[in-house]
């Protein structure tokens, strides 16, 4: 899984780094005398209710540090801390909204999301992974085929397993239907033989023109760091499967792909 930073959601309130929303935020704030701050519970360490029910973890401290902060610019002793239990799938909402002044907890930065609220600097570097039975013949995304994954919903979690699992499933069906075709031919005297690629074409131009950090993304996932050749790359492998190298090979898919999807 791709690594997750984690920081804090914020509705203008970059205190280094003010918009003009931010201004309205901080005069609601100095003339409620009250900061609204939202927790979501059950997300241990970053934030939790403890047994009294107060929000506790590492997230709920920095925004307590940032309420303070807050009271200090201000200049409004006394400062009231309100705080608004969240869920996962309502948080991004609740501070677009205007429901919290800040959101305490673990949310991901996304581009998608900075469309709607501002962020905090980086507050935690995360790495999201599966977690299997020890006895579990499980080593790669594709043993998981047929099984259940539990993730949480409205997480950056769930697009990239959902990501993960529908590249797994192309690949399976691509080199199920290589064997198909390789059963039906062969008696004919034809080898079938598939060849998945990844490789700089004029679609994959278009989409670096449209998205300028898909490329960076696509090479930074590759071992090999960077995006195949049509010409020198996939070629040769085409003309191994065509030659007389491979005329005992057949219903096999090689993947050409600098190494980016050899873990599906």
């Amino acid at each position: 899984m791709p690594k997750r930073i984690l920081m804090l959601a914020v509705l203008g309130l970059a205190l280094q780094m003010c918009f003009p929303v931010c201004a309205q935020t901080l005069d609601k704030i100095r003339k409620s005398g009250v900061i609204t701050l939202g927790y979501i519970d059950g997300a241990a360490p970053f934030s939790y209710a403890d047994g009294n029910g107060q929000p506790q973890g590492y997230s709920v401290e920095l925004c307590n540090a940032v309420a303070e902060g807050v009271a200090a610019q201000l200049k409004r002793q006394g400062l009231k801390v309100r705080w608004v239990k969240l869920t996962i799938q309502d948080r991004i909402e609740a501070v677009r909204s205007g429901k919290v002044d800040l959101e305490c907890s673990t949310t991901t930065w996304t581009l998608t999301r900075q469309r709607l609220v501002d962020f905090s600097l980086v507050t935690f570097v995360d790495g999201g992974s599966m977690l299997v039975r020890s006895d579990a013949d499980i080593a790669r995304v594709a043993d998981f085929d047929g099984k259940r994954i539990a993730v949480i919903s409205g997480t950056t979690t769930e697009r990239a397993l959902r990501g993960a699992l529908t590249r797994g499933m192309v690949k399976a069906a691509q080199r199920g239907f290589g064997k198909s075709l390789a059963r039906e031919w062969g008696p004919e005297g034809i080898r079938v033989n598939l060849i998945g690629p990844v490789a700089m074409t004029p679609a994959l131009v278009v989409a670096y023109k449209a998205n300028p950090v898909l490329e960076s993304r696509l090479v930074k996932r590759t071992p090999l760091q960077r995006v195949g050749d049509p010409a020198t790359d996939i070629g040769p492998a085409a003309v191994f499967f065509a030659s007389d190298l491979a005329r005992f090979v057949a219903g096999q898919t090689l993947i050409v792909d600098g190494g980016g999807f050899m873990g599906l």
